[in-house]
């Protein structure tokens, strides 16, 4: 009898765990879109310019796709995809190319 208890304590504990861990990894993500949603918005929108220093072969270095006219060159002068740029800053403080402040970079 005492083991089946056991049992049923370990299972309820496990399901217990499962559910925070899953409902902690469902907050986060949902709190990291909304702040990169809301660094997106705040970004402001440039079109590429071929003479910028950042447009080395026309590929964004973060996704490394061609550069598309949704682009933006921060204070650093290094330029990206505006979406690109967004997702990072969501979660990065700096520049992924000179590792500036984002304070004083953007």
């Amino acid at each position: 009898m005492s083991n089946n208890k056991n049992k049923i304590e370990n299972t309820l504990t496990a399901i217990g765990v499962a559910a925070l861990v899953s409902g902690a990894t469902f907050g986060l993500f949902y709190y990291l879109r909304g702040a990169e949603q809301t660094c997106e918005n705040n970004l402001p929108e440039k079109k590429k310019q071929k003479s910028s220093p950042g447009f080395k072969g026309d590929l964004c270095p973060i996704c490394f796709d061609f550069m598309t006219t949704k682009c933006i060159t921060i204070k650093c002068q290094h330029t990206f995809h505006k979406k690109c740029i967004a997702q990072w800053k969501a979660i990065n403080n700096s520049c992924p190319i000179c590792r500036k402040k984002f304070d004083s970079a953007i």
